[in-house]
């Protein structure tokens, strides 16, 4: 009997242990697959070349349609564009960029997997990476208003709207404009919102994450597409853009499930979708199903290019977010100068400026300030912001 009993106890322990070592195991793959997964997309969002190219030639187009908006000034100093020449469509930058930051997001969180990052380490890179920057150029210019006023003619320093454009919030100026100081940050109030709806989702089950979400941001932009809104918060909420960030988290998606294209499909859709732009029928409403449909296209074809391209058209990628937030005022400056003197220059001048003068400051402020942020922590400078 008490052999019997001994055998039984011994027989329970073995089947305990297995059922532990069988557990353990399972545990170990699962988060070893997540892993795996998470690295894919993590290769697929920063090492890939082609996103980096796609971020150039989106804040370049973003620049010259900026600098074409001056065209009157331009007229009335002698110098024309060519005929047929329409550099707004550069506007479609900015659908570029929600699309790849949709994809990113996805990728960097690990949205689509049973293990994603927290909600405080989200927040965390995403203001450690666009805040201080931002403000620093806000509060520059904010200086400059308050200084120089005469310099810039547009802009009124209110203190609501002063303190929307360091919270992301566009607070309209008593003129009714709801531009926060620094003019091209309005996209960023678009960005911060999602990243604010991203984040919270977090918190939940993979499908609870991903049906929340896309629900939000659907009924978002289809309120925007349907109620016209008025009011300068209904705007900002309810604007039909914020679809763009989910075309870019779909790709996010494929690419964490191991699809791409082949090369030579991959070109022809990264290319033919940005030709596509401004063949398109474009109207403010209707913008995500145009510009928008063919960014997907665009960056669809990027992230599935493995090729290794030239280092310069890359800089300009990595320059991508200090261009985009400097540019501008350099080029209101510039045109500042030449109604004050009489002075006559080419819009190429400007253009060219706009990036030199990014470039400049993504090497004298971006890195440093993101070396300084990120060190303690990861002890090391990244290669490719993010």
């Amino acid at each position: 009997m008490t052999s019997a009993c001994r055998c039984s106890n011994a027989a329970s322990v073995a089947a305990t242990t297995t059922l532990r070592v069988a557990r353990s195991e399972y545990l170990f793959f699962e988060r070893a697959r997540a892993r795996t997964f998470s690295l894919r997309v993590y290769i697929c969002t920063l090492r890939y070349d082609a996103i980096q190219l796609l971020r150039a030639v989106a804040v370049t187009a973003v620049v010259a349609c900026h600098t074409s908006a001056l065209q009157a000034l331009y007229a009335s100093r002698g110098w024309s564009a060519p005929a047929g020449f329409d550099a707004s469509v550069g506007a479609a930058g900015v659908d570029l960029f929600f699309v790849v930051s949709g994809f990113l997001m996805a990728g960097i969180s690990r949205f689509f997997t049973h293990d994603p990052i927290t909600a405080r380490a989200f927040f965390a890179r995403r203001i450690e990476r666009i805040v201080p920057l931002y403000w620093l150029y806000t509060s520059a210019l904010l200086a400059l208003c308050l200084a120089a006023p005469q310099l810039l003619n547009s802009y009124r320093a209110e203190l609501p709207n002063v303190l929307g454009s360091y919270f992301f919030i566009p607070v309209p100026r008593s003129d009714g404009l709801a531009s926060p100081l620094v003019f091209v940050g309005w996209t960023l109030n678009l960005e911060m919102a999602f990243y604010l709806l991203f984040g919270l989702t977090l918190f939940f089950t993979r499908g609870s994450r991903v049906a929340a979400l896309f629900a939000m941001v659907c009924a978002m932009a289809l309120g925007g597409a349907l109620l016209e809104p008025a009011a300068w918060w209904q705007k900002w909420l309810l604007d039909p853009l914020y679809l763009e960030f989910l075309y870019g988290m779909l790709l996010g998606y494929l690419c964490l499930k191991g699809c791409a294209l082949p090369r030579w499909l991959a070109w022809t859709f990264m290319l033919g979708g940005l030709a596509l732009i401004p063949l398109s029928a474009y109207t403010e409403a209707t913008r995500p199903l145009s510009w928008g449909l063919c960014a997907l296209v665009a960056v669809f074809g990027a992230v599935s290019i493995r090729d290794r391209l030239p280092r310069w058209p890359l800089l300009i990628g990595d320059a991508s977010y200090s261009i985009y937030l400097s540019h501008f005022l350099f080029i209101s400056l510039l045109a500042s100068e030449v109604l004050r003197s009489g002075a006559n220059y080419f819009p190429p001048i400007a253009f060219a400026g706009g990036l030199a003068v990014g470039l400049i400051c993504y090497v004298a402020l971006e890195r440093p300030l993101l070396a300084l942020i990120r060190r303690p922590k990861l002890g090391f400078m990244p290669s490719r912001a993010i």
